[in-house]
């Protein structure tokens, strides 16, 4: 076990490089983000505005 595992209490995966299918539920979160708004959009500045309090 890493020292982040236990530290998170979340299991951690390593993948090889370029291996998307390796990592199906980062890819599949990255698409449903991208799904909305138009194509370069910077969502930085809305990330920031959130309040998370």
């Amino acid at each position: 076990m890493l020292f982040i595992e236990e530290q998170v209490d979340m299991d951690v995966y390593f993948t090889d490089p370029y291996a998307f299918w390796q990592r199906g539920t980062n890819e599949s979160a990255n698409g449903l983000l991208r799904e909305f708004p138009p194509k370069k959009t910077d969502l930085t500045l809305s990330l920031q505005k959130k309040n998370y309090n």
